[in-house]
């Protein structure tokens, strides 16, 4: 059992705390929630790729496992398909994260500190303008903070709930993304390297978390095998990008962290100052409690530059975003001095709220306004809802089913199955087959240069044999594959933005289902 120094306010400041915390807290929410939707209509690639997945129900895919997806597909289902719902995804996730700081803050510092700890998330890269980008990493960013709270808890405790929600929490993380397993190793080599912690091998807590853990991992241990390992794979492949370096990488890593944790830095200051010393006993004392939180934010961030520096690869800034949550109660409760008095916590809130807002105002302007700064249109402007409502009046206006599939270039075909009121399905090898194709159907899509002989595309996950040969046009081996396309006139289109821009051109070509008659459509062009 650890003892406890923590000193708690009265019961009325408490309640004043929390209805400070709940509020500022819902504001973020809603904003980012139901205000973004509006000047951020298309969804980025990963949250594209991540709502056709969550359709198929599929336990992972080649790059990552498929929680995040579940979570899109049931949220679609319940709002019926509302346009907010990866905006409102991100922020259940980023709730509980939050929530799950101010939890475990509880336990190393005063209930205001620990409130602030929390509220200063509200300026977190990862919880602000990146959190529009729904992907994998989204909800292991909440189930990291959630797993530390948890076994700090089992640790404190020993109680059986909090062993057992720490594999359930370690299990969710792992279906996000396999990264999750440094939260794993981080773990264990604290229960080897902590002499009060070491004794909780000798009882049952430790066995009950990965029972648990194991218990939820099978099916994605069967996907594996019969993937052949495939998630690995792509975890190699994707730690093998960029020129072999031993520490130019690691240090761009590092670099990356700056701006990140900057904003949380700024949050503190009324009450650690500009310059505040370190309590040594606090950073790595006796105590179990003060080895816990320098361990859990070192240990993998000293881990990610050992793997970057050996391996001599590039690893990505955004693999540090579940290290950072922790790191504002780690920042006070290890500081020399803390003004914990509710000057310097106002003082606080008022850059939390400033935060919020420029956040905000960052978010709206570099997107509304990208013409001006980037001399182009913010893809979040695609005309998604147009295209898909145009290829489904020309495919019901000649077939008497729905669309079926849809391949070519990821774009175009990601408008459409977002928008297109059927719910078409994106072909990819990994749930169809050519011949699923061919008997069904499907429309082919791609885009032809502007005017100035450019084409915005980005081929990520679907539609992965498709790709433009030098001359920007379909490569011959992918349309040999359709010989009985009907092509159509191109398909013009522009940004849905009040901002002058250029057209968007979209080559569209119609697979008959087997069996279809043809019907009077126009000469190929």
């Amino acid at each position: 059992m650890l003892g406890s120094s923590v000193m708690f306010p009265d019961i009325k400041e408490r309640k004043i705390l929390d209805r400070i915390f709940w509020f500022l807290l819902s504001l973020h929410f809603l904003f980012w929630s139901f205000a973004v939707p509006i000047f951020m209509p298309f969804y980025r690639s990963d949250t594209v790729e991540l709502t056709i997945i969550g359709r198929q129900w599929v336990v992972a895919t080649q790059r990552h496992g498929a929680f995040n997806s579940w979570v899109l597909e049931i949220l679609s289902q319940v709002t019926g398909g509302a346009n907010f719902v990866p905006y409102l995804a991100a922020q259940i996730a980023i709730l509980i994260a939050v929530w799950s700081v101010r939890q475990l803050g509880k336990e190393f510092l005063s209930y205001r500190m620990a409130t602030l700890s929390a509220l200063s998330l509200l300026v977190y890269y990862f919880f602000t303008y990146e959190s529009t980008n729904f992907n994998n990493s989204t909800f292991m960013e909440a189930f990291t903070p959630l797993t530390l709270y948890w076994v700090f808890k089992a640790f404190q405790t020993n109680r059986m709930k909090y062993w057992i929600g720490t594999g359930f929490a370690l299990a969710g993380g792992i279906y996000c993304e396999f990264s999750m397993f440094l939260v794993v190793l981080a773990i264990v080599s604290f229960m080897f390297v902590n002499a009060e912690a070491r004794k909780y091998w000798r009882a049952p807590g430790p066995y009950v978390t990965t029972g648990v853990c194991f218990l939820l991992f099978i099916p994605l241990l069967i996907w594996l095998f019969e993937s052949n390992f495939s998630l690995f794979t792509y975890a190699k492949w994707s730690l093998s990008r960029g020129e072999p370096s031993c520490w130019k990488w690691a240090l761009y890593f590092l670099a990356g962290q700056i701006p990140v944790i900057l904003p949380l830095l700024l949050v503190l200051v009324p009450e650690l100052g500009v310059g505040w010393k370190w309590n040594r006993s606090h950073i790595w004392g006796k105590e179990i409690k003060n080895q816990f939180l320098t361990f859990m934010i070192f240990f993998p961030l000293l881990f990610t530059v050992c793997i970057s520096v050996i391996n001599q690869q590039r690893v990505a800034p955004v693999n540090g975003s579940q290290i950072w949550p922790i790191l504002p109660i780690f920042l006070i409760h290890t500081a020399a001095k803390v003004r914990d008095d509710f000057i310097s916590f106002r003082r606080s809130l008022g850059i939390i709220f400033a935060g919020m807002i420029l956040w905000g105002g960052i978010a709206f302007i570099s997107v509304y306004y990208s013409p001006v700064f980037r001399g182009e249109v913010s893809r979040r402007y695609y005309p998604g809802k147009e295209l898909a409502a145009e290829v489904t009046r020309l495919w019901e206006e000649h077939f008497q089913t729905p669309v079926p599939y849809l391949r070519g270039d990821d774009w175009p075909c990601d408008a459409v199955a977002i928008y297109g009121k059927d719910r078409p399905e994106i072909f990819s090898p990994l749930w169809s087959s050519e011949e699923d194709c061919r008997k069904k159907g499907c429309v082919l899509l791609w885009q032809i240069p502007d005017k100035k002989g450019r084409i915005r595309t980005q081929n990520h996950f679907m539609n992965d044999d498709f790709y433009y040969s030098e001359n920007q046009e379909p490569a011959p081996e992918w349309l040999a594959k359709f010989p009985d396309r009907i092509e159509l006139p191109m398909i013009e289109l522009r940004y849905a933005t009040s901002f002058r821009s250029e057209p968007v051109f979209v080559k569209i070509a119609l697979v008959p289902p087997e069996g279809a008659g043809l019907g009077n459509f126009p000469a190929k062009n």
